[in-house]
């Protein structure tokens, strides 16, 4: 994947893998799995499409690994603009809210936890009629 500078600690650790045979045809599996990925993905057809469809599997999968890879490297190698990206967080986060309108840019509304307290009262059969 290419790096900056390799510390000591992360040298011992690379040769720690390569002792361990199942560990080191792993991490080549998951590198090259990772490269088709990219490449087949660079050149689909219907990539928008693909994309849209699947924005909250890839939101998921780019929290889960960006610590180890990060964020710039994951982006580039979908083809995503950090644009996108935090659009679809953004309207990640507005589908919690009753009207599906961003909390950040629509400040009054309701909370889900204040809409649930309220449902949880009009449901209480001791406040009927």
């Amino acid at each position: 994947m290419g790096c900056d500078a390799i510390t000591d600690d992360e040298i011992s650790l690379l040769k720690e893998i390569a002792k361990c045979k199942k560990l080191l045809s792993a991490a080549k599996a998951l590198y090259y799995l990772f490269h088709t990925i990219s490449f087949l993905f660079k050149y689909a057809d219907n990539k928008d499409e693909l994309l849209k469809l699947n924005n909250s599997l890839i939101l998921d999968t780019i929290e889960k690994t960006q610590a180890i890879l990060g964020t710039k490297r994951i982006l580039k190698s979908m083809g995503i603009s950090c644009s996108k990206l935090y659009y679809w967080i953004e309207k990640k986060n507005c589908q919690n809210s009753i009207f599906q309108l961003f909390q950040s840019r629509h400040p009054n509304q309701l909370l889900p936890v204040e809409v649930d307290v309220i449902k949880k009262y009009l449901l209480d059969e001791r406040f009927i009629n």
